[in-house]
């Protein structure tokens, strides 16, 4: 969502601005994506407005003073957020950290030196880890852009323990959270073996990034 704080000022004739509640006013969508609840109050000359995605808005003042009425169309248009800074399209990082002991996820996440010194550092164009060996844990991390806007399902499989975490709609790592895991083993590409690593139904937004990340021990 796109939020925005309206600061109105409705003027006479001469462009002196009139007292508040000498007149009235109404907001109100008249194309876009959008019906008249995105605004916080449709009676208020200021009011918060919320879009509720990438698109094209056109919305209206419409202010009566006296015998006096003016309607004023507005024009927004909410672009997608593209990537931060530091990320390139096509590409996550891959980063693995050598000499751990242990199957579980905890066992990677619970070194003084994760996440800051990997061992091994790469680029990978598929969400899927090369490295293989073993006593080691790895992270794979980047951002989704989705193409289009609706519900996403996605699914892991790893050898052994493994978590996959998302934050729809942000790029903050700090608010990514599993939504699969594999506790155990599974073959490469086996996507069926536990209940876990299939998440449920997810609801991103196209244009809208989401940072993800993969870890796996």
């Amino acid at each position: 969502n796109a939020v925005h704080d309206f600061d109105t000022t409705i003027t006479d004739g001469l462009g002196n601005a009139l007292a508040g509640g000498s007149y009235t006013a109404t907001w109100s969508v008249v194309s876009g994506p959008a019906d008249d609840s995105i605004f916080s109050n449709t009676n208020s000359p200021d009011p918060t407005i919320t879009f509720p995605g990438n698109g094209s808005y056109r919305i209206q003042i419409a202010a009566t003073w006296g015998t006096n009425s003016v309607v004023e169309p507005i024009q927004v248009d909410i672009e997608p957020a593209g990537l931060p800074e530091g990320w390139t399209s096509g590409e996550a990082n891959y980063d693995v950290f050598t000499g751990r002991a242990g199957t579980a996820v905890a066992d990677l996440t619970n070194a003084a030196s994760d996440p800051d010194s990997p061992d091994v550092s790469s680029l990978v164009t598929s969400v899927e880890g090369t490295y293989s060996g073993n006593s080691y844990g790895a992270r794979l991390h980047g951002c989704i852009v989705p193409p289009v806007s609706g519900n996403y399902t996605f699914y892991l499989a790893s050898d052994d323990d493994s978590q996959f975490r998302l934050a729809a709609n942000s790029t903050n790592s700090a608010d990514a959270a599993v939504i699969a895991s594999v506790n155990g083993w599974t073959d490469p590409h086996e996507w069926t073996k536990y209940p876990s690593q299939q998440s449920a139904e997810i609801h991103l937004t196209a244009g809208m990034p989401a940072y993800f990340e993969v870890l796996q021990k």
